[in-house]
């Protein structure tokens, strides 16, 4: 995942959870059911969305704790937000 001006890009070749958890909703279902991608989960174009909590859905299939989940080189989204935050 990056983000970008537009949002959180899960990027092309991202491997997204082929099973669904009930905590998520049918919007975020349907998405991951249409979504373009193999046999095993793996995207076949990005995918951009609003929060990290959304993309965090629709990659693992579940409500997740997105900014402790999310990791970038071993540092969570949540240390990177608050950290570009202090930039400003």
């Amino acid at each position: 995942m990056v983000i970008t001006d537009k949002g959180y890009k899960v990027l092309a070749g991202s491997k997204i959870e082929l099973l669904n958890n009930i905590t998520i909703s049918n919007s975020i279902k349907e998405m991951r059911k249409n979504a373009e991608k193999d046999a095993n989960g793996v995207l076949l174009k990005s995918y951009t969305f609003n929060s990290a909590s959304t993309a965090g859905r629709f990659v693992v299939g579940q409500a997740i704790d997105e900014l402790l989940r999310w990791k970038c080189d071993g540092v969570s989204l949540g240390d990177i937000l608050k950290k570009n935050e202090m930039k400003k």
